[in-house]
């Protein structure tokens, strides 16, 4: 696992093409819950230890660190979602590869 205070992450701190496999079979899975149940984690997400996945109509999120308000982790958008990059929103997003954003909620 990563250990850090929430803020983005760089593209050389995660095996991107594991990851975006991963994103991928997480996008498929069908649950009417927000959290995803940790059996249904790929390895390669498991391997992050993260604090929790869960999905939303924006896509999917994998929390990584959090501390008070502040969340920051992995980013997969949903079909035809638009993502806007750049630090002057709220969650902002940074593009790390194909399908991968690093997110950061200020809160």
């Amino acid at each position: 696992m990563i250990a850090s205070c929430p803020g983005h992450y760089e593209p050389s701190d995660f095996d991107l093409n594991a990851i975006e496999k991963a994103g991928s079979s997480l996008q498929l899975i069908e649950t009417e819950e927000y959290l995803i149940d940790k059996e249904l984690w790929p390895n390669a997400i498991k391997s992050l230890n993260p604090e929790s996945v869960y999905k939303n109509e924006y896509g999917i999120y994998i929390k990584l660190d959090s501390f008070f308000v502040e969340e920051s982790g992995i980013y997969f958008p949903q079909k035809g979602i638009n993502v806007k990059t750049g630090n002057g929103y709220d969650p902002s997003y940074k593009k790390l590869n194909g399908n991968v954003y690093s997110y950061y909620i200020k809160g």
